[in-house]
């Protein structure tokens, strides 16, 4: 098999689940600082959210 295709893989994953998590962490913050921010968080889930 071809190792590099392999450690793509896992390089992958562990980013997408880095990104989740930093940007579940970004939208909390946001929304904890101040109530203006949930319509525009909504807009962004609206808009980006599959």
């Amino acid at each position: 098999g071809d190792m590099a295709t392999v450690t793509f893989g896992f390089s992958a994953q562990s980013d997408e689940a880095r990104h989740m998590t930093l940007g579940l962490e970004v939208i909390k913050f946001l929304l904890e600082q101040h109530e203006d921010n949930v319509p525009i968080i909504q807009r962004w889930i609206d808009k980006w959210f599959w």
